[in-house]
């Protein structure tokens, strides 16, 4: 048997690589099965008898079928997932870093974000057993102390990284969601009630264990970000007309307030950390791309023409989330148009980080759908909502939980750790070429960069959390700025 096929963009991400695997059939005769993989082609010369790939898939076969959805698919997941909350507070990093310096950050966060997801994708190609960040930890770990089994202790770090900071995630929706229903009923019951409204809803909707259940949400999700930020934008257009803001290249603001707003853009780029999620159950996972570009292009035009046009209107004294600067009647319909939004990015969020810990503790009783199975899925369900609804209360302030969420573990998983993911693919023989070359000296300065945002945005989130108005935590006051 024969198979062929091209894809010269893989020689970008993962450079040139090849492996021969063989296996023996008993009984009478031995057939050889030849697998021949380089960057160009796939040539299987016989095949008589199965053969051994490596560390299993976690989600292949099994009662649940994980392995349905297409790239288009995992596209809506992928814009759902984050193109979310990030945008609502993308108008006031433009507005604390100056218009033309927010923009090119904007978009070049962008561009570099979108390179580290197309790693992700080669990597999991290279290692298809890879289910999340924290088995990509085990395979970037596992010959650094072998003796001192480091392969572990990679996967524990990775893994236990991975879900703190989806966890994080999810209490900032949970959070938004206590913003909404604030501004929407004018303050009609404790802050406190409201998150944990939010926190049933998302317990509920987290419940089916396959992401192609959630896809068709998806689509809402998008349509209402869109839509809410629209209605905010007509919103501030007619209050504002003939007043526009004059642009400022620079805005010269606090370092930690600055570096915040810079920690703020990142994290509306970090998706990437559910990325090997999503191929995992992606029918065909050499499709990703596809599915890649659809989100950065979408995030990109997206992020840039709201951020744009919200700080045009308002200045410098725009709010974060962004949807509080409407007029008090556009603020409750942009708010009632965003909570599908709201409500679903944060679910898959918590969907990527349910499925891994489930897959830790029970293993393959995550194909099952017995009894016991759905149990411990509920059961994990409602202690990782009930986690991040405690991480909301505590956090209180809106810009301040996205910086450092997006400083502690965004920094690595967007940026940090997919250049590492490049230089360990290609630790052999990078010298060969000059692209190889370059690319590792691309890959390096991702690498230092994530590093450097880590460390630069941490001091300033955990400042500006310092510096906060005290007497929030476990509040009912009203956060919704109305």
């Amino acid at each position: 048997m024969a198979m062929q096929g091209h894809n010269p963009a893989i020689e970008l991400a993962a450079g040139e690589s090849s492996s021969t695997t063989s296996a023996t059939a008993t009984g009478g005769s031995i057939n050889k099965t030849v697998i021949t993989t380089t960057v160009r082609e796939v040539d299987v010369e016989a095949e008589s008898a199965p053969v051994l790939m490596g560390p299993k898939d976690v989600l292949a076969d099994g009662d649940v079928q994980f392995k349905t959805m297409s790239w288009w698919h995992v596209g809506l997941l992928m814009i759902a997932e984050t193109i979310s909350l990030g945008i609502l507070s993308l108008p006031w990093a433009l507005a604390t870093l100056g218009f033309v310096c927010g923009l090119v950050l904007l978009v070049g966060l962008g561009v570099v974000a979108g390179y580290a997801g197309y790693v992700i994708g080669q990597f999991k190609l290279a290692h298809p057993e890879v289910f999340c960040m924290a088995d990509a930890g085990a395979v970037l770990f596992q010959n650094i102390a072998p003796k001192h089994n480091s392969e572990a202790w990679g996967r524990r770090i990775f893994g236990i990284g991975f879900v703190i900071f989806l966890v994080f995630i999810m209490a900032a929706h949970i959070l938004t969601f206590g913003i909404m229903m604030n501004a929407l009923t004018g303050h009609g019951a404790c802050t406190i009630i409201f998150a944990l409204v939010g926190t049933a809803v998302s317990f509920l909707c987290t419940m089916p264990r396959t992401l192609k259940s959630v896809s068709w949400l998806s689509i809402a999700s998008f349509i209402s970000i869109v839509a809410a930020v629209v209605v905010v934008m007509v919103s501030v257009g007619i209050e504002k007309r003939g007043s526009y803001v004059p642009f400022e290249t620079v805005h010269k603001a606090k370092v930690a307030s600055s570096v915040l707003a810079v920690m703020n853009i990142v994290l509306s780029y970090a998706g990437n950390v559910a990325f090997f999620g999503f191929i995992s159950e992606l029918r065909k996972p050499e499709d990703f791309p596809k599915a890649l570009i659809l989100l950065q292009g979408s995030a990109i035009t997206l992020y840039a023409v709201v951020g744009a046009l919200v700080y045009h209107f308002i200045g410098p004294s725009v709010p974060s989330p962004a949807l509080s600067a409407a007029r008090p009647l556009f603020r409750k319909i942009a708010w009632g148009l965003a909570i599908p939004t709201i409500v679903i990015a944060g679910v898959i969020n918590g969907s990527v980080a349910l499925k891994y810990i489930f897959v830790v503790l029970k293993g393959d009783l995550i194909k099952s759908t017995s009894r016991r199975a759905q149990i411990w899925w509920a059961g994990l369900n409602a202690v990782i909502w009930m986690s991040a609804w405690v991480l909301s209360q505590v956090i209180p302030n809106f810009q301040n939980l996205l910086g450092l969420v997006a400083a502690l573990l965004g920094s690595w998983f967007t940026y940090g750790i997919p250049g590492w993911l490049w230089i360990h693919m290609n630790r052999k023989g990078w010298t060969g070429s000059w692209r190889k070359v370059l690319l590792m000296v691309v890959n390096v300065g991702v690498l230092v960069m994530g590093l450097v945002l880590c460390v630069l945005g941490t001091w300033s989130a955990l400042k500006e959390i310092a510096e906060s108005p005290g007497g929030n935590v476990f509040s009912c006051r009203d956060n919704s700025g109305s």
